[in-house]
């Protein structure tokens, strides 16, 4: 069976909402203090933890004061670890163009490049997970873990959770280009 916390019948929503976040932040917690992690995983992993996080956050946003505050802060904490993350999406740019049939960089150039991002994205990623920057990354989780405990959601119910979902997936589905 599943060990993810998640909405199920045998208990209140207000308590699987609040196990959801608190996996949530656990995740991104364990992301950025488990030495036996590169940096570059680190960062990966805290920021799908943080996706988790803001995705939630947004879902019960409506019975939330502070939600909006904690998103804001979220994406603050995932976008001081995108430099990293950008290098390496850059690199994978590259790994793809060198692939493709048709016109392509010589193997020099490709090579300039690679050299070039890869010093960037080492450099990125010291500069991203100092000391300094775990520790306000933790500071930021346990302000989160404990708003978490405070949350009012003792009145929500699982139809007003599935409601604001059909809401939020019905206005993505108007942007969907035809």
């Amino acid at each position: 069976m599943n060990d993810k916390p998640a909405l199920r019948p045998e208990i209140p929503v207000a308590d699987g909402l609040r196990a959801i976040a608190r996996d949530a932040l656990k995740e991104a917690r364990q992301a950025i203090e488990d030495p036996g992690k590169t940096d570059a995983a680190a960062v990966h992993d805290f920021r799908k933890a943080m996706k988790r996080w803001r995705a939630l956050l947004r879902l019960i946003a409506p019975y939330l004061g502070d939600g909006g505050t904690l998103r804001k802060d979220a994406r603050e904490a995932a976008h001081r670890l995108t430099g990293a993350r950008d290098q390496q999406a850059a690199l994978e740019a590259l790994d793809d163009l060198a692939r493709q049939e048709g016109p392509s960089l010589t193997f020099r150039s490709q090579e300039t490049i690679r050299n070039r991002l890869e010093t960037a994205r080492r450099a990125a990623e010291i500069e991203a997970l100092t000391p300094a920057t775990r520790e306000r990354l933790r500071t930021s989780l346990a302000v989160a873990a404990d708003a978490v405990e405070r949350w009012p959601l003792d009145d929500v119910t699982f139809q007003d959770v599935a409601g604001h979902l059909q809401a939020t997936y019905r206005r993505a589905r108007h942007f969907i280009p035809d």
